[in-house]
């Protein structure tokens, strides 16, 4: 597959999120704890700015190493979650 340019993180975010407001995708948005309550921020922004965006849930890592029954809880939480894009 070509791409004629680099794609950019945050570009891809805002345009999917656009053409795919109100058609029921799930998103989630996980986040590192360096940067407390990012997640959550970026959800309620994308929701207020693309109405009928639809956030299955929001996480913020803790930035020390996790033993392996918390990263399966985290995995959990996000299967349960059921998101369509995990961001």
């Amino acid at each position: 597959m070509f791409l004629p340019r680099r794609v950019y993180g945050p570009e891809l975010l805002l345009a999917f999120c656009e053409k795919t407001a109100g058609r029921g995708y799930r998103h989630f948005f996980y986040g590192a704890e360096q940067a407390p309550d990012v997640p959550e921020r970026l959800a309620e922004t994308l929701k207020n700015r693309f109405p009928g965006t639809i956030v299955a849930g929001t996480y913020s890592r803790p930035s020390r190493s996790l033993s392996l029954e918390q990263e399966e809880e985290i995995v959990s939480l996000i299967s349960r979650a059921a998101p369509d894009v995990l961001w």
